[in-house]
């Protein structure tokens, strides 16, 4: 477990922006631009939504985060869980 302060989130939610906002303006601006242009603001969204994906995909598969999922894994009644599909 860790605690960020409200000071470090803010630090990293600053640093995250900057970055964000230089690959979109300077690194890629050209693709930015086009994909806007040619998709619409949707494209923005639709990007973002990709990338938490791939952030997703990649911190599961760090050992520890995967063994983590898998301790509280343990707990969870999937019986029921299936069943919601099934409108019960």
């Amino acid at each position: 477990m860790t605690v960020v302060t409200p000071a470090q989130r803010n630090e990293l939610n600053k640093l995250a922006g900057q970055l964000f906002n230089k690959l979109l303006t300077v690194d890629c601006k050209k693709e930015s631009s086009e994909a806007i242009r040619y998709e619409g603001p949707a494209a923005m969204q639709s990007s973002f939504q990709l990338l938490g994906q791939v952030a997703v995909a990649s911190l599961m598969n760090h050992p520890a985060v995967a063994a983590g999922f898998n301790e509280f894994g343990k707990y969870m009644d999937l019986k029921a869980i299936g069943e919601l599909s099934h409108g019960n």
